[in-house]
This record gives structure tokens, C-alpha cells and sequence, in this order.
């Protein structure tokens, strides 16, 4: 893996009827490594993240995220018409950024 951070930096709150098989199945046509990692949760893997799907209602995506690719994985969730809000940290704890977005 490139450059990840060592402590999750990325949290993201998904506000949309929206199953995680149906977010997991998307991440993994779009070429993301998929594994279940309890009975109902998920890990997401690409070469610059490493996300946990988990929850319901919210469902919750967090993990490691290089910090140049937060608005890369932003295209991705907008792509599944969902309201979430998605936040950034730094390696000191600080926001960086932040976005929260409705569903269309």
C-alpha cells in the first residue's frame, strides 16, 4: 500500500436506503478488493484505502484513506445517488474536510 496513514482519517455516515451489499458490490466492480470481516460487516481495499463497511442505519464506511484521493472516493459515492457525510482528518486530528451530500 502507498502512503496510508497510520490511524483511520476518513469517516463517512450514509444516510440512504441503501444495503451494504448493494455499496459492496459496486466497490467491487469497480475493481476494489472485498471481504467480509464479521457476519454483517465488510472491509473495502484498493491500493491507496482500507475501509470498513459496517452498521445500519446509518451504515458507516471508515478506515485509512490517502488524503489525495478523498475526492476520488467521493466520485465513487456519488455514483450511488446516496445522502452521506463524509469527513477528512489529518495526521494531527484536525478536519481537513468535509462534505455532506443529498441524495438527488
Amino acid at each position: 500500500m502507498l502512503n496510508l496513514p497510520e490511524s483511520s482519517n476518513f469517516f463517512c455516515s450514509i444516510d440512504s436506503p441503501i444495503s451494504k451489499m448493494a455499496i459492496v458490490d459496486y466497490f467491487a466492480s469497480q475493481g476494489w478488493q472485498v471481504r467480509k470481516t464479521t457476519w454483517e460487516d465488510f472491509e473495502l481495499r484498493c491500493a491507496w484505502a482500507i475501509l470498513v463497511l459496517e452498521s445500519d442505519d446509518p451504515v458507516l464506511l471508515h478506515g485509512l484513506l490517502m488524503a489525495d484521493k478523498f475526492n476520488e472516493l467521493l466520485i465513487l459515492l456519488n455514483q450511488l445517488n446516496i445522502a452521506y457525510h463524509a469527513e477528512l482528518y489529518d495526521e494531527e486530528g484536525e478536519l481537513i474536510a468535509q462534505i455532506i451530500k443529498s441524495r438527488e
